[in-house]
């Protein structure tokens, strides 16, 4: 419940960016739908290094908005696939899973096919691989930490161990010095 209010602030902030607080009944003139154009892509812009910078949460808000508020169904589009990947790079259950896909599947609906480009449709088969497990994925993260924690403790005690050993080279090292200089007052 609480992920459907994160996004009401930014997407009611977008709105009045991108759309104002009043209804334009008369065409816009060009100069606003330029200024409107490049806000859209500024929006874009910002979700997508919000996502780049792993702020998910933040990238899937601003996707959301822009795919709501967008009149350039391009754009819209654009934003809606954004929204599928923070969707799917967040999921942890297979809730958030199905969720992801079920964006993922509305915007491949959307896509254009274009034999030029590369189409990222092409990962939908995989997806579903990609969800958690549930009780099978915890077992899992579970063993991991264990396997962690016991490598740790081996690297800790062989740092001591090194410890150790070089404490007794420099042992060895001045019991050497000393018999040198014991030899050299002898001689």
């Amino acid at each position: 419940m609480r992920r459907h209010f994160q996004f009401a602030l930014p997407l009611l902030a977008l709105a009045v960016l991108l759309g104002g607080c009043s209804v334009h009944l008369a065409p816009m003139s060009e100069p606003h739908a330029q200024a409107q154009a490049q806000e859209s892509l500024n929006a874009l812009t910002s979700a997508s290094n919000a996502y780049r910078a792993g702020d998910y949460d933040r990238a899937a808000d601003l996707f959301l908005a822009l795919s709501l508020v967008s009149s350039d169904p391009v754009l819209s589009r654009k934003a809606l696939y954004g929204l599928a990947c923070s969707k799917l790079a967040m999921a942890d259950t297979e809730e958030d899973m199905a969720d992801a896909l079920e964006v993922w599947k509305r915007w491949a609906s959307l896509a254009p096919d274009n034999p030029d480009i590369e189409d990222p449709r092409l990962l939908a088969p995989l997806l579903p691989r990609l969800a958690p497990d549930g009780e099978d994925s915890r077992e899992t993260v579970r063993s991991m930490e264990k396997e962690m924690a016991r490598l740790r403790a081996r690297l800790k005690e062989k740092s001591q161990d090194l410890d150790e050993l070089k404490s007794q080279l420099d042992a060895l090292e001045q019991l050497h010095k000393e018999i040198t200089i014991r030899k050299q007052d002898i001689n």
